[in-house]
């Protein structure tokens, strides 16, 4: 008996909190978060152009996507992830409009995230799979970096090059550093620069 009343309310909340998400959901997919100076958020509190909470949020959405308006989200959502992308199937903590965008490289936890809907999703994406960018991305101890950036150590991962160069020569430094044993010319080789 007890079961049936709880599952009687839970219906209407499961309701109310969609509906609150569909509020709170912008056109292109992403939901609303803020960024504020104190926990209550009386000081003063802006919106941020970030990832995270939209892959978090979208997360929670896919145990319910049988529900009509759960499934409109999560296929919004899907279209702004898509369009947030970068090469090797990355992705970066601030959406491609945040004024920040280009001062953190893409990272792990916005790209597993990231990845992880849209393969619940059904969504081939990234094609071809960014799990052997995900594991070029550790230290020798099998622990994984936080950021997609050049390192100290050689590596032989031709995406993961193909990422961090880019970014390398976007910061004005131009050549690329001698970063291994192997020196700028066999890297240079290497990738056909």
């Amino acid at each position: 008996m007890e079961s049936v009343s709880l599952g009687a309310a839970l219906g209407p909340a499961i309701a109310r909190g969609l509906h609150y998400l569909h509020q709170h959901q912008y056109p292109n997919g992403q939901f609303c978060c803020y960024t504020a100076a104190d926990a209550p958020m009386q000081d003063w509190c802006v919106p941020d152009d970030v990832l995270f909470p939209t892959t978090l949020i979208s997360s929670c959405l896919l145990p319910l996507a049988a529900h009509p308006e759960a499934d409109a989200m999560l296929t919004r959502t899907t279209g702004f992830l898509q369009y947030q992308m970068q090469h090797g199937g990355l992705w970066r903590h601030f959406a491609r409009r945040h004024p920040w965008y280009h001062l953190c490289p893409p990272d792990i936890d916005d790209t597993t995230c990231a990845s992880a809907v849209l393969r619940a999703r059904g969504i081939d994406c990234p094609r071809p799979s960014n799990v052997p960018l995900l594991l070029a991305n550790r230290n020798r101890d099998g622990l994984f970096y936080t950021w997609f950036v050049l390192r100290s150590r050689w590596q032989p991962n031709r995406t993961h090059w193909r990422v961090t160069l880019p970014e390398l020569r976007r910061r004005g430094q131009g050549e690329l550093p001698a970063l291994c044993l192997h020196g700028r010319r066999r890297a240079r080789r290497r990738l056909r620069l």
